[in-house]
């Protein structure tokens, strides 16, 4: 074999090799720009509130394809310690979703004492929320500053949450670290009939499960061609929606609450420094049923909204099976969101209510 031989077989296998390299270089920055834009902050469990992030619903209808979700966290309790007191909880504990006790002290002790005694007694189970009061008649507040006294606590422990229930070993728990913080603060703790607490978590699991619905409406090309971001933020803009953080188009009710989102179905969300350069083949909208006031109307703006958009595109709507999404199955839909919600009322815990934003919470 000659020296020219021998030189171009070289040349070649370096030419593969960095090639080789270049896409794993490539791979590896758009995951790490993937995990970023879906990344929590890192949190002090006895300093911040509970983590609310967005788990999968047990349910999808239709499913969409595919949706980047965050990694599931195990969440510790919190103190809600926040450097600014609130002068009234705007949390309240519920007696349909959380397992509550209560501290009596013999007198009044700083939030700083409560935090540091809880912070000795940290425990892996479901979100607990704090609330004080400085005297018998006095109003509850979150505990939200170490100067602030407090003569009652209550310890709220969420009974269920997207996650499951709580367990017998979260109850015990949970109900040890309570004794535990009572005895550093000199008081006396009270608790609910434990077995029933249990009992009424595998009842809101069974509940969520029946009730926990995705909806998603997908808009593809019709050529396998691509649309470009640039494009689809303005079209989609213009419909009211705006780009968040995490790369989702949201729109949002006058309280700020999501009616529903927009998502890229490749892997790459829409992080608005990106979306010059970017371009998807199809693009999927969400309705987080259980969470989401008025439900039926916004189910009825987004397929408005995704026919709008599939309109300037020149593009489809479809299901998740690539099949037309046809008015005769949107009323379909439509009739199963109003069965959900008839049994989400006739359980007492309303679409969109504080307590279905918890319970319907990872």
């Amino acid at each position: 074999m000659g020296d020219l031989t021998i030189s171009l077989a070289i040349l070649a296998a370096l030419v593969v090799v960095g090639v080789y390299a270049f896409n794993r270089l490539q791979e590896r920055k758009y995951r790490r720009e993937a995990e970023d834009a879906f990344r929590q902050p890192d949190q002090d469990a006895l300093l911040d509130e509970p983590a609310v992030t967005r788990a999968k619903p047990r349910n999808e209808q239709p499913v969409p394809t595919p949706v980047a979700t965050n990694p599931k966290e195990i969440v510790e309790p919190t103190l809600g310690l926040d450097p600014i007191p609130s002068p009234a909880s705007s949390f309240k504990p519920s007696e349909l979703i959380d397992y509550v006790a209560t501290i009596n002290c013999e007198d009044a002790k700083s939030g700083k004492v409560l935090k540091d005694a809880a912070a000795r007694y940290r425990y892996n189970g479901k979100p607990v929320r704090w609330l004080g009061r400085g005297n018998a008649s006095g109003n509850w507040v979150d505990v939200a500053s170490p100067e602030q006294s407090f003569v009652e606590i209550k310890a709220a422990l969420q009974l269920a949450n997207r996650t499951g229930p709580a367990t017998e070993l979260d109850i015990a728990s949970f109900v040890g670290m309570i004794k535990n913080v009572a005895a550093e603060m000199k008081g006396s703790a009270n608790f609910p009939n434990e077995s029933q607490a249990l009992n009424r978590a595998e009842a809101l699991d069974v509940f969520c499960a029946e009730v926990d619905l995705l909806v998603g409406v997908n808009v593809i090309s019709t050529d396998g061609g691509s649309f470009p971001a640039t494009k689809i933020r303005a079209l989609v803009e213009a419909d009211g929606m705006a780009l968040e953080p995490d790369g989702a188009f949201r729109l949002r009710d006058e309280k700020l609450a999501e009616l529903f989102c927009l998502v890229n179905q490749e892997p790459r969300p829409f992080l608005s420094e990106h979306t010059k350069t970017l371009s998807t083949t199809g693009v999927t909208y969400l309705l987080d049923v259980p969470r989401t006031t008025n439900g039926v109307a916004a189910f009825d703006r987004m397929a408005a909204a995704s026919r709008r958009l599939a309109g300037a595109l020149q593009a489809r709507v479809v299901d998740d099976k690539r099949v037309p999404l046809t008015d005769s199955e949107l009323k379909r839909i439509r009739a199963q969101l109003d069965e959900v919600y008839a049994r989400m009322a006739r359980e007492g815990i309303a679409a969109g209510s504080a307590d279905a934003l918890r319970l319907f919470s990872e």
